[in-house]
């Protein structure tokens, strides 16, 4: 995979942070699944 670096307010990290926790997964997992899932629905 590629490294890829953006840019979010402090406000939304928090909220992915707290959603990566109570789910048990790594922020990047959470990040990558929710590019995928917007991505996926503009495609059909």
């Amino acid at each position: 995979m590629k490294v890829v670096s953006f840019r979010a307010d402090l406000d939304l990290l928090e909220l992915l942070d707290r959603y990566a926790m109570n789910h048990g997964l790594p922020r990047s997992e959470v990040i990558r699944k929710a590019i995928e899932d917007l991505v996926k629905g503009e495609v059909k």
